[in-house]
């Protein structure tokens, strides 16, 4: 951690500099008797030096009618939470709210006290790295709770465990604190996360912790082996072994150049790989793939099995079948390099080709096979031509209607496909002929 208050006078500056109305915010909330103090993860990461666009602005001293005709001179306001005191101004990346005590539970009551003390205002944080305020104002930090001490010393812990145990989510948080910022819970944190009940909580909250822990994480897998210490990995990733080679593959890919929603499909598409129980032979994969063969009721049973996994954790339909087609498809990669013949690459292009390209399959790939052989996959794959995408089919429905309908033309099609990658058929009148002879 670098020099303290520099760190705050340059974290002050720069939110003022990305958003120069938010001074006057400043200044007309002081000007009618209220403060203002930056808080929640954005004190924390300025104090790392790691200035993102997420803030938080807590406002003591002014009623929740007061601040909202105040925001109110500066744009159009809207409600995040209107019970939880919470206003977001249009075209400002942030909350502002007045200090609140909420409890969790079936029937949630908040109380908002703009003259709470901060004691008590921070007391609801889920740790005490995120329970540090910054009074815009006079650039001095406020830490009721020792959170800069907790964060030189690289320690999670809790300002007040009753109130960090009403929220179960708070245990995937921590998984992902763990990761993103190489910190390590105290015992106390510990303790309670073994026995957390988690059952209630929803997938779509459930995957926006594991979205921070997979793409704002170098080495993802602290938090899934923080998981593994306190025995929670194998009752949430039911079917799946913590193995060293999984943690390793899963650093692997958070470090590839890919794009957030290809990543994610990435991670889940890689740890679904580890819980299909299927013999790939040679001679299946490769028939299937000629287009003499139709997909056997084990693979539908194994694909339906890799998708009720996913569900648990994701509540997107294209997500989820994006990260299975990864998970399935990737371990065709080591019995297609055995073989010299190009045409299974096409029928692999073919088959991902509605969620991804091989290239896509190649980065999964690279973390779990050994590099020679993914040279061999990425080198056919370009010879075969299909590399960045599926070969486009020579023959159209139009092109058939005189030939048949209905579902014989869907048949004649496909036919016609299968000709196509199998024989190398390049020649829309020879492909044709070949066809209807």
């Amino acid at each position: 951690m670098i020099d303290m208050q520099s760190s705050i006078q340059e974290c002050i500056e720069q939110v003022i500099q990305q958003n120069p109305v938010i001074k006057n915010i400043f200044e007309e909330i002081h000007k009618q008797g209220g403060k203002v103090l930056l808080v929640g993860g954005a004190v924390r990461d300025c104090l790392l030096q790691k200035f993102g666009s997420d803030l938080d602005f807590e406002v003591y001293h002014m009623t929740f009618e007061q601040l909202e005709q105040i925001l109110q001179k500066f744009g159009k306001v809207s409600f995040v939470g209107k019970s939880f005191g919470v206003l977001r101004l249009h075209d400002i990346d942030a909350d502002w709210s007045i200090p609140r005590i909420d409890n969790q539970g079936r029937k949630p009551t908040v109380n908002l006290d703009p003259d709470m003390s901060y004691e008590q205002a921070f007391k609801r944080r889920d740790v005490t790295v995120n329970a540090m305020g910054i009074n815009v104002h006079t650039r001095n930090l406020v830490d009721p709770y020792q959170g800069v001490d907790d964060l030189r010393n690289e320690i999670l812990r809790s300002p007040d465990i009753n109130f960090f145990v009403q929220d179960p989510l708070r245990l995937f948080r921590l998984m992902q604190f763990v990761a993103r910022l190489h910190m390590t819970p105290n015992d106390e944190l510990n303790e309670v996360c073994k026995t957390m009940d988690i059952s209630t909580i929803s997938s779509e909250r459930i995957d926006s912790e594991f979205k921070k822990l997979f793409l704002k994480s170098v080495q993802p897998s602290r938090g899934l082996r923080w998981l593994q210490k306190i025995d929670r990995f194998s009752e949430l990733f039911v079917g799946l072994k913590p193995l060293e080679s999984l943690f390793i593959s899963i650093d692997c890919l958070a470090a590839k150049k890919v794009t957030d929603e290809q990543k994610l499909s990435a991670m889940w598409g890689l740890i679904a790989y580890h819980i299909v129980d299927v013999e790939f032979k040679s001679d299946m994969v490769f028939a299937q793939f000629k287009g003499v063969q139709e997909i056997s009721n084990n693979i539908v049973k194994e694909q339906s099995k890799i998708k009720d996994f996913l569900k648990r954790f994701l509540h997107k339909s294209d997500m989820i079948q994006h990260a299975t087609m990864i998970a399935w498809y990737v371990r065709y990669i080591p019995v297609l390099t055995q073989q010299q013949d190009i045409v299974p690459y096409k029928w692999l292009a073919y088959w991902v080709a509605q969620t991804m390209n091989l290239e896509m399959l190649s980065i999964v790939g690279y973390c779990l096979f050994e590099p020679n052989m993914m040279e061999d996959f990425i080198m056919n794959a370009g010879q075969a031509g299909v590399l960045q995408e599926a070969e486009e089919p020579l023959l159209q429905g139009k092109d058939l209607l005189d030939q048949a309908e209905g579902k014989e033309l869907g048949a004649l099609l496909k036919k016609a496909y299968a000709i196509q990658l199998n024989q190398g058929v390049h020649d829309k009148e020879q492909l044709m002929r070949l066809v209807i002879k």
